[in-house]
């Protein structure tokens, strides 16, 4: 016992008391002004603090902070290239300040990393961004071996954990020859540990908001569970003083589970002051949430984000979304006038920006009717779905074979809401003998996804991998980008 306490004591002295690099209170206050988005009022307090302390190198981490959020939220790519320039000369000082009692420096550098590969996927950079991540992922690895009991490394690398074990086919390679391991299971669970321990000692409370953030995350994309995901909820829900990424990440979660009728009132609650960082894209799923009730004010939300946000992701989404509610309310004018606006804006990184552009290209105008349920069921709205659905005479109405497919997916999804399980394997499955290759939807790579969680949630480890991969097996869909991530994330838990 005796031999430890040199160990132990060098590590408490690096974390508090390192001549170059310590975490406090400052610093957790700025953290916190960070995180609200007020970035002018945290660069105040970074600059106070760097002229007090000029040798403390965290100060640099937060304001990498505030570029990387700037960047991933606001999108403008002439602030990108200046800040992602400024993070390289951050990297640099990290280097050069590095101090081996202290397990602060490598993190830095692997956060640094880590936050430029993030806001490097918002333009398009992904093959820079795995190599950025490969990076990190060593360094952390390394921190973790001199400095287990670090927990904003544990952060670090249970994120990383969970990416790496859903890293998209054509990135893989990557991983494979720096010989990254990757598993979603093992990443959550070390997640979770990490706020735990943050929800119990103050000396890492700092790391509570941005570690839910990375959990509601990984419920969204990777983990499925929806205990999980409700249990992320009432943590959002029991915090005080929602941040405007806090107010994202919980109306995200309430959206994703049929909810949005509370998500309404949360991202109304959203107030910027004039000095706040704009964050538009709560306009956006606002938006959402009235499109999903058949509630035409949606339109004006979804100009508001067109008029107001200058980046390029979900412009051609609110677009498509606003021809839609045209659409439903029988405007096909509407829904034209909009939809020929689309490809003069925007990009097509994100499946929703690529679903619209591909029902731009096909000219194929959805059905109305099927539409509407859709937006029903999206917005937790079942029965009316359903209502929407058994108005409709398939013979008489649905004369397109992919017509009658979509019905049976729709009510598939909502009898699997409404608890007919059975019934719901057997319309996904139904929806996947009628696919033929030549198809292009996602009916039928979504359906083979539904039928993994479904076998994965009762157990059955064998017939879960087997419809993970058939939904990997489709190609060139709408949803290919997010869907594949799911499916590989599912097969990281089925192993």
């Amino acid at each position: 016992m005796r031999s430890l306490l040199p160990g132990i004591l060098a590590f408490c002295i690096s974390l508090h008391l390192s001549a170059g690099y310590h975490f406090d209170r400052k610093e957790a206050a700025a953290m916190g002004e960070i995180m609200n988005l007020h970035f002018r009022k945290a660069s105040e307090l970074i600059g106070d603090g760097k002229q007090k302390d000029p040798t403390n190198r965290v100060w640099l981490l937060l304001e990498n902070y505030i570029d990387f959020l700037s960047c991933a939220i606001g999108e403008d790519r002439y602030h990108f290239i200046q800040a992602e320039r400024n993070g390289r000369e951050r990297l640099k000082q990290f280097s050069a300040g590095e101090d081996k009692l202290s397990p602060w420096p490598l993190h830095c550098k692997a956060e640094t990393l880590l936050q430029w590969a993030f806001a490097r996927m918002k333009f398009g950079e992904h093959l820079t961004a795995a190599k950025e991540i490969a990076k990190a992922y060593k360094l952390l690895e390394q921190n973790l071996k001199n400095f287990p009991g670090f927990l904003p490394s544990r952060k670090s690398m249970g994120l990383l954990r969970c990416l790496l074990g859903s890293m998209p086919e054509k990135y893989r390679w990557i991983t494979e020859l720096k010989g990254l391991q990757g598993n979603v299971s093992e990443g959550y669970r070390e997640l979770c540990e990490v706020l735990e321990r943050a929800d119990t000692d103050s000396v890492y409370a700092w790391l509570q908001e941005e570690t839910l953030f990375y959990l509601s995350f990984i419920s969204l994309n990777l983990y499925p569970d929806d205990a999980f995901r409700e249990e992320i909820i009432r943590k959002w829900e029991g915090r005080s003083g929602n941040t405007p990424l806090g107010i994202y990440a919980c109306a995200s979660l309430l959206i994703r589970s049929g909810s949005s009728r509370e998500a309404l009132p949360l991202l109304n609650s959203y107030s910027p002051g004039k000095e706040d960082f704009s964050f538009h894209y709560l306009g956006y799923l606002k938006g959402l949430c009235l499109l999903y009730k058949n509630d035409t004010l949606c339109r004006k939300h979804f100009r508001d984000y067109l008029e107001h946000f200058n980046g390029h992701t979900f412009r051609r989404s609110a677009l498509h979304k606003l021809a839609w509610s045209y659409l439903v309310n029988g405007d096909t004018s509407g829904y034209s006038r909009y939809m020929n606006k689309l490809t003069a804006t925007g990009s097509t990184i994100v499946d929703e920006d690529r679903q619209a552009t591909r029902e731009h290209s096909t000219g194929e105008i959805p059905h109305p009717v099927l539409l509407l349920a859709r937006l029903y069921f999206d917005g937790g709205f079942y029965k009316e779905a359903r209502k929407a659905l058994l108005a409709i005479v398939p013979s008489r109405d649905l004369p397109q074979r992919l017509h009658r497919m979509e019905a049976v997916y729709r009510l598939a999804r909502i009898q699997e809401k409404m608890g007919e399980i059975s019934k719901a394997m057997d319309s996904y499955d139904w929806v996947i003998q009628q696919t033929v290759p030549s198809d292009q939807g996602y009916f039928a790579p979504n359906s083979a996804l539904m039928l993994g969680l479904l076998w994965e949630s009762q157990g059955n480890k064998k017939m879960a991998a087997y419809y993970y991969r058939k939904c990997l097996s489709y190609s060139d869909h709408q949803y290919k980008q997010s869907l594949d991530q799911k499916a590989q994330a599912g097969l990281s838990r089925v192993k």
